[in-house]
């Protein structure tokens, strides 16, 4: 810049400005300068690297977007961070360890970035999963373009039972919802204050119950037009408190995770209000607990916890070992409690915190089997030329191991007409001369044979 002239400066200014591209053309896109000296102390303020990774990191858990800002402004300036601290790091850090450091540093900027946004959210951007920042930022830049077109849209019928806003916390995702009790079967029912009516699953009511000819149109996940299956007026019990609602019935992919949805309309009609401070869901004169699949287990710490599983109430249930990555469930064998909920042990091994979410744990049936046992009384034992004490050390020892005396079940035994034992290769063969077997055990074996053809453990061969 300084070798031009005064008349070529602002021609080579604006050049200049054409040419920047990548992080630095998005965070210069909307702002404007007044000469090659601003936008040059523009992008030092941007891209300069501090002395401190410790520094950074600081800046990184306290950024918020701002009130004016872009989401767009607002992620490049999340990920610059998180580029500096990477680049200032991996030349501490040893080389076994860089993946593990690079895995913790995104996961924490993800979970900042989501903190730090101005507005909640969105259900629709958690039902994306989003694994990186730029992810999440797509994610919200699509919902709030759908919800944009949704504004301008005049419908009838409206409902956002998916397309709500939930709070982001640091520690968990807090999506309240409680059980109810609809045909016999405790179900999970999400509750929705954006919702204008509530929704139901259709394997959750009998196809009498559904008024096919009372369909509705609403907007979904994204904002895209979804139509229910009918109308169905069901009576639930919710707490210890029968109530008549009417609900929508819908598809499984449009509630997710839950069962039903209790709209506006119903929490109107009950007058209902909620305590989040206590997770307490006032419905009437009734109080019932909100319910959440997220808990903490602490580090290097045990816990006992209470999760959801399919299965029949009073039904006992084994839950299996299971592992994933720092976190051990232990085989535990409990009953189904009213909710369809089990107790379960989980270990953390690790170093950190770690928030959890359980959703329909998969157990196994616990059968009752009698095994049964053959009474001692009934083994024939020829005992005639033992003494007293061989008699009692014999019989001491069929009753120890009385599992063994069993009789056999002919359905276990083999099939095969012609055994082998296999030897090491190039072993010679064992001859044994043949003896004629003592003609006074002739009757015992004539008995024995006798036995195994009626038992079937022989067969004559024709």
């Amino acid at each position: 810049m300084e070798l031009a002239t005064e008349e070529q400066k602002p021609v080579l200014f604006r050049y200049i400005q054409t040419q920047i591209k990548g992080d630095a053309q998005l965070i210069l896109m909307n702002k404007e300068f007044s000469g090659w000296e601003d936008l040059k102390s523009e992008l030092k303020a941007v891209c300069q690297e501090p002395h401190s990774a410790l520094q950074l990191h600081r800046e990184l858990i306290s950024i918020k977007q701002g009130h004016d800002e872009t989401v767009v402004s607002y992620t490049q300036r999340v990920q610059t961070l998180h580029r500096r601290i990477l680049q200032l790091r991996s030349g501490r850090v040893k080389k076994g360890f860089q993946a593990g450091e690079i895995n913790y540093l995104n996961e924490e900027t993800l979970t900042v970035f989501i903190n730090g946004l101005r507005q909640t959210l969105p259900t629709y951007v958690i039902t994306q999963r989003p694994r990186t920042v730029e992810e999440a930022k797509s994610a919200n830049s699509e919902n709030v373009e759908s919800n944009k077109k949704n504004e301008n849209t005049s419908s009838n019928f409206k409902v956002n039972a998916i397309n709500k806003v939930l709070e982001i916390r640091k520690e968990m995702i807090n999506s309240p919802y409680i059980f109810i009790k609809v045909n016999g079967e405790y179900i999970k029912a999400l509750i929705d204050i954006e919702s204008d009516v509530s929704l139901i699953l259709k394997e959750k009511v009998y196809e009498h119950q559904v008024n096919q000819c009372a369909k509705i149109k609403f907007n979904g996940i994204g904002g895209i037009s979804e139509n229910s299956i009918g109308k169905a007026e069901i009576d639930c019990l919710i707490g210890n408190t029968q109530h008549s609602i009417e609900f929508h019935v819908v598809e499984r992919y449009i509630l997710q995770d839950f069962d039903a949805l209790l709209g506006i309309d119903f929490l109107k009609r009950n007058e209902t209000s909620f305590n989040f401070k206590n997770n307490i869901l006032t419905c009437g004169n009734e109080d019932i607990k909100i319910e959440n699949d997220d808990f903490l287990v602490p580090s290097r710490h045990e816990v006992l916890r209470f999760v959801r599983v399919k299965g029949k109430i009073g039904e006992n249930v084994l839950v299996p070992e299971t592992k994933s990555d720092c976190l051990i469930v232990s085989n535990s064998v409990g009953t189904i409690d009213k909710p369809n909920r089990v107790p379960i042990t989980i270990l953390n091994t690790g170093a950190s915190n770690v928030v959890c979410r359980v959703n329909a744990l998969q157990v196994h049936r616990v059968t009752e089997e009698v095994i049964p046992e053959k009474p001692i009384d009934k083994i024939v034992i020829r005992d005639e030329h033992m003494n007293k004490k061989e008699k009692a050390s014999i019989y001491e020892i069929v009753e120890k191991y009385k599992d063994i005396f069993k009789e056999v079940d002919s359905k276990n035994l083999t099939k095969a007409a012609v055994h082998s034992i296999d030897t090491i290769e190039g072993a010679k063969q064992v001859h044994v001369k043949i003896y004629r077997y003592p003609k006074i055990h002739e009757q015992e074996v004539k008995e024995q044979i006798e036995k195994l053809l009626k038992d079937g453990t022989l067969v004559t061969v024709v």
